[in-house]
């Protein structure tokens, strides 16, 4: 295996099996809550989540404005003319941007209940999701601390204290949500006030450790700079965030608020792809991209590392696809399983998240960010006009139809826009992901066509065929190169061949 490949992997496999330990919790408690909320209370739930995500827009910015000083700062230690030891230099920035958190926490505990009124009325129409309302808003201000807190961990390259803070987080929630939802009958709200306390109560500990390293003390420099990095960014994160929320408040107003928790529950399943495999990888991924300078041929050796992982990738979206029923069957009440159609298209669109991802990174590595905003409200602009255009013609169908052609017209947009400012855009395999993604996709449609949508015991093991002759399709085809595909061989069977070999061993025994 290539260097690049080696650090994606020993940092992206803690990563995926932190994100699996920390789903554990997430994935029991959804059967658990969609056999005891109805499509409509679970709708109103994940359309304050995005409405949430909206408000997060303007500490996300200076988060990731946060990550991209860090390494300008240096993240080496430096030492005293006497030779001792000081703080990192990069601490400044964490420090700076702990003091901007500080002035942010009051403004949003200063707006949460106004917030809260306005929100009720604008998106639901009436105040009977108040006090839900009113928690989420709260809540998020711990969030926002959170999130510094995971960020840091990742400039640290601490993907164990990343690891262990998402799970205990996770689950905190899941036993909290139990004991609201399920014991106390307190529906969405539970659900909101069990997720305001396990974030609390690990977020406020953390910064204390962290500060302990970067001190509070910020510098007005640094946070000048953060703000000159950030603020182009502010724009682009908001436009970001409204194009989960235009989809599902336009679902609510043209068809209904049961019509959003089921199209919810759908994206929430093709979300585990890019929490599982997507968000490993692009934690180290956008981290590695922002240590290292834009050089052709560094940009063409890692690059490479893209085409492993989509085809990885691209097995586990198959899988998804083909047993969308099984799973959606499995997981929810009968008045979800109309998720089913639409869970497939949802998956191979989480695709997108991750190009873009890379494309927007890129950007950002180049610092000239001025182009994120217009990308991302021409994008918005898209969206807009498909959902309003498919979602009464074709219901829910029209709905994961309009969030695919956004995402996917935002990909070639921001690839356009990077290829003139980053080596890496500009040399990215296209050819080979589109085969592979291409690949997938017939591979999907025969499923469809071979199998058809019933439950049987024939078609559960025709699919993992499906997905088996699929991943040795393209092992075998030219988007690997020979030698690569040598080394990749040898990498997969030093991990499985003791397994394999132990196995055996027992059942010879």
């Amino acid at each position: 295996m290539t260097s690049p490949l080696q650090r994606v992997w020993s940092q992206g496999r803690v990563y995926g099996l932190g994100n699996i330990l920390n789903r554990v919790a997430g994935l029991l408690l959804i059967p658990i809550l969609l056999h005891t909320l109805s499509t409509e209370a679970w709708g109103a739930y994940a359309l304050i989540l995005v409405i949430g995500q909206v408000l997060l827009t303007v500490p996300a910015a200076l988060i990731d404005a946060m990550m991209r000083l860090y390494f300008d700062e240096g993240p080496q230690e430096s030492t005293s003319a006497g030779g001792a030891e000081t703080a990192n230099r990069g601490d400044k920035v964490v420090a700076t941007m702990l003091a901007v958190y500080l002035a942010i926490a009051v403004l949003f505990a200063v707006l949460a209940y106004p917030l809260a009124v306005v929100i009720g009325g604008l998106i639901f129409g009436h105040q009977d999701y108040l006090n839900a309302l009113l928690i989420a808003n709260v809540a998020l201000i711990f969030e926002i601390l959170f999130e510094i807190e995971l960020g840091y961990f990742r400039m640290r390259m601490a993907a164990n204290l990343y690891i262990a803070a998402t799970l205990v987080r996770s689950l905190v929630q899941f036993a909290l949500s139990i004991l609201f939802v399920v014991v106390l009958q307190m529906a969405v709200t539970g659900l909101l006030l069990g997720h305001l306390i396990s974030v609390a109560l690990l977020a406020v500990p953390v910064v204390f450790w962290i500060a302990k390293r970067t001190g509070w003390r910020g510098s007005g420099e640094v946070g000048r700079e953060l703000f000159r990095i950030g603020l182009p960014l502010l724009p682009a994160n908001l436009a970001k965030a409204l194009l989960d929320l235009v989809g599902r408040a336009m679902l609510n107003v043209l068809a209904s608020t049961s019509a959003v928790g089921i199209f919810a529950l759908a994206s929430k399943l093709a979300e585990q792809i890019h929490l599982l495999l997507g968000g490993p990888f692009t934690n180290v991924w956008s981290v590695q991209l922002l240590e290292l300078s834009s050089q052709p041929e560094r940009a063409r050796e890692i690059n490479r590392v893209m085409v492993y992982f989509v085809l990885l990738l691209m097995i586990l979206v198959l899988a998804l696809a083909l047993y969308a029923p099984e799973v959606v069957m499995l997981l929810s009440a009968r008045d979800y399983w109309s998720a089913a159609a639409i869970l497939p298209l949802l998956a191979f669109g989480y695709v997108a998240r991750i190009f873009y991802t890379h494309f927007e990174t890129c950007i950002i590595q180049g610092k000239r960010t001025l182009p994120l905003p217009l990308l991302n409200w021409i994008t918005v602009g898209v969206a807009v006009a498909a959902f309003y255009l498919l979602i009464p013609r074709f219901g829910l169908l029209g709905a994961a139809l309009a969030d695919v052609a956004a995402r996917s017209f935002r990909v070639v947009l921001s690839a356009w826009i990077a290829a003139s400012r980053s080596d890496y855009a500009r040399y990215f395999p296209w050819v080979p992901v589109s085969s592979l993604i291409a690949l997938a996709v017939v591979f999907q449609w025969a499923g469809a066509l071979l199998i058809g949508p019933e439950v049987t015991v024939i078609g559960f093991l025709l699919k993992g065929m499906l997905v088996a002759l699929y991943a040795l399709c393209g092992f075998f085809s030219p988007v690997l190169k020979g030698d690569e595909r040598r080394h990749f061989g040898q990498w997969i069977g030093q991990r499985v061949g003791p397994w394999v070999a132990l196995a055996s061993r027992r059942l010879r025994g």
